[in-house]
């Protein structure tokens, strides 16, 4: 009887870590879409399924693609936990991927992907490397590879870049979910020249701007905020980026309200950072 105990014991523990840890995830048929509002005029169907081969999501890299660059009718996508980044290709241009090629492997955990000039620029975790593809397979020179800039790994370990203005950004997170960085790099976006040089801190108090893109002139980012402070507190942002301002990160979130939890000082810090253009449900 005891031994019928434990074992039930043993058993539970382990369908509760499986519970939640673990999430089923099956891949859709397109009238499966229809739970997605969609704006009048626009439609959603599915381009490509099934490219991480799982249908179990695991803590850490989500299976499944995460950036996307559109070019010459061939749809690029990363996806980290298989360290590469995938061409789906749409040759008879359908709306439908015709075949699917790996343009590069053996990446660590690749991120964010852009195109300028002939190089196709990929951020990882810990560097941001340029390659081409000059022969236009979708499958990349690996002989034409440059590693461009260093990035400190671990923690939000999302990378973005994106060619603006001739200069390379890139997105990095933060080590922790609140604390005071000893690494500068971290929770800003840097600016470096196309060839990694001069890098330099664009705008910090980021804790994980995960998506980033410049529209009529302005550069306008996400904003992961902090975590321990309540299901619907506070809120995440997207914001207006300028250079050299700072956006609050780890004194401050939302529109200059006071980390008081993180930060015990009676000196209100929030005065010189900058409000989000819009705040989104936590």
């Amino acid at each position: 009887m005891l031994k019928r105990i434990i074992l039930l014991v043993v058993l539970g523990a382990i369908l509760y870590y499986a519970a939640t840890n673990y999430t089923i995830r099956l891949s859709p048929e397109s009238s499966s879409l229809n739970f997605i509002n969609m704006p009048e005029g626009f439609k959603i169907e599915i381009f490509a399924e099934n490219i991480s081969g799982s249908f179990v999501s695991t803590p850490g890299p989500n299976p499944g693609p995460r950036m996307m660059l559109a070019k010459d009718n061939t749809v690029f996508a990363s996806v980290p936990s298989q360290g590469k980044v995938i061409a789906l290709e749409d040759k008879n241009k359908d709306s439908k991927a015709d075949n699917k090629k790996v343009f590069i492997e053996k990446l660590n955990r690749p991120h964010g992907i852009d195109y300028h000039e002939g190089w196709f620029y990929i951020a990882e975790e810990d560097r941001v490397i340029r390659v081409k593809d000059d022969n236009l397979d979708n499958l990349a020179d690996m002989s034409s590879l440059q590693v461009l800039a260093k990035l400190p790994g671990e923690g939000h370990w999302t990378r973005t870049v994106k060619i603006i203005n001739e200069e390379m950004y890139i997105s990095v997170g933060s080590s922790c979910n609140v604390c005071i960085e000893e690494e500068k790099t971290r929770a800003s976006i840097q600016k470096c020249k196309l060839d990694g040089s001069e890098c330099k801190t664009y705008a910090k108090g980021l804790r994980n701007s995960v998506g980033f893109l410049k529209h009529e002139g302005k550069i306008y980012a996400t904003e992961n905020g902090r975590d321990g402070l309540g299901e619907n507190y506070p809120p995440d942002e997207i914001n207006i980026l300028e250079e050299g301002k700072d956006y609050g990160w780890p004194y401050c979130y939302g529109r200059q309200v006071h980390d008081t939890e993180f930060d015990k000082s009676n000196i209100n810090p929030c005065s010189n950072t900058e409000n989000p253009l819009i705040e989104l449900p936590a």
